[in-house]
């Protein structure tokens, strides 16, 4: 299937295009080409702190140049162990060995790290509470989220994100998003990484880095805002995010991805979880119908021949997303969503991203993240195959954009 040139329409349809959105500006025909660097940019902005997205089957990290035209520096991908992938204590200890090897091997400068915390050790909330002047929003959600879930007011991290106003019972109230993480859970990935050496300047949840990656793509103010819903689909499950603008309004994580999809090809061929991973990837066509995804790519894809699982896993997918369109429409009746971004791994599988969009009837298109970046011709990056679409990297590319918040 062929990708079309950025700026047309994703179709729900197998005879249609797939479009590809992440560079506003200077897209070839296929919307992949990046520039080289002139030389005047080999000289430019200092470079960000290294990016690094604990996805749950692999790790990224990643260094650019900021500015209206960022420069990728270093890059480097590396799969986690299916064994690994489960076991908190093992996963980071082979963490811990490997990044000081892919720091070497991708050349990245400076100690400083902007780091994503895993979904899964991640709470995210929508919640409406009483937002008066003089009190502090974040002691206000662990106070309600103590009262709630029993967890203990001094030992999470919280981030909030103001929403809108509400009116319950004739109370006007703020609707937040609340992204809370167990301290204890923060400080883990803090000291592994001052154990490499590094220093911890910002801590963020995937969806930040997810939504960060696109800020560019939107529109300026006076000419309207964009209501997008951004999906990336990932092994253990699927980050959701609604923007107007480059301001996020919803957020959730639905627990479906990869390995659900996995697990039941393995269970109809009769074999193990990674065997049937390794045979789904082999048979993966990528968008542009010329070569099959490797795992060296850091694609994850999908035969076309196991239908059934893929639409099983579609439809579930599909039946979570209307919900939280659903959610969206009660608070912002007269901003309908314009459209629908698909990122992470999984979205190289096309048959499943057509489907979830013809479900929910959404224009879509898959995001490339790494496609408004220059590089050196030179440049190597091992687990990043650069000149193709990366939806996988929209985490990393974001954290190179996020605030220093420690």
């Amino acid at each position: 299937m062929a990708i079309a040139p950025a700026g047309t329409s994703f179709a729900v349809s197998r005879s249609q295009p797939f479009s590809i959105w992440g560079r506003s500006t200077g897209v070839d025909s296929q919307g992949l080409r990046r520039r080289a660097m002139d030389f005047s940019q080999m000289f430019s902005a200092q470079t960000s702190p290294i990016a690094i997205d604990f996805g749950s089957s692999a790790v990224k990290l990643m260094q650019a140049t900021p500015g209206e035209s960022p420069s990728l520096q270093a890059a480097v991908g590396l799969r986690i162990p299916d064994s690994l992938r489960n076991e908190r204590d093992l996963r980071l200890d082979f963490l811990e060995k490997q990044l000081p090897r892919m720091l070497r091997k991708g050349g990245f400068k400076g100690r400083r790290v902007i780091c994503s915390i895993p979904t899964a050790d991640t709470l995210i909330q929508h919640m409406q509470i009483t937002d008066a002047p003089g009190l502090d929003r974040e002691e206000t959600v662990k106070m309600q989220l103590s009262g709630e879930r029993g967890m203990s007011p001094n030992g999470m991290v919280v981030r909030t994100y103001y929403v809108t106003e509400v009116h319950r019972n004739g109370e006007a109230l703020s609707e937040v998003i609340c992204f809370a993480i167990s301290r204890e859970a923060v400080m883990r990935y803090v000291d592994m990484l001052r154990r490499c050496k590094l220093e911890t300047v910002g801590v963020h949840s995937e969806i930040i880095g997810m939504i960060r990656a696109f800020d560019h793509m939107q529109p300026p103010p006076q000419k309207g805002v964009e209501c997008t819903l951004y999906v990336d689909m990932g092994c253990s499950s699927t980050n959701v995010a609604i923007t107007h603008g480059i301001q996020m309004v919803f957020a959730r994580c639905i627990q479906i991805g990869g390995q659900h999809l996995d697990e039941r090809l393995a269970k109809k061929m009769g074999c193990d979880v990674a065997t049937a991973r390794a045979q789904r990837i082999s048979e993966q066509v990528l968008a542009d119908g010329d070569a099959p995804a490797t795992q060296a790519d850091g694609a994850v894809g999908v035969a076309d021949s196991p239908d059934a699982e893929v639409l099983e896993i579609a439809g579930a997918i599909a039946d979570e997303l209307s919900m939280c369109l659903r959610y969206h429409h009660s608070l912002f009746r007269d901003q309908p969503v314009n459209k629908v971004v698909f990122m992470g791994g999984e979205s190289r599988n096309i048959k499943l991203c057509q489907h979830i969009a013809r479900e929910i009837r959404l224009p879509a298109q898959l995001g490339d993240p790494l496609s408004r970046f220059e590089y050196k011709r030179s440049l190597r990056t091992p687990g990043l195959a650069l000149g193709q679409p990366q939806p996988g990297w929209a985490v990393a590319c974001g954290l190179c954009n996020a605030p220093t918040d420690l």
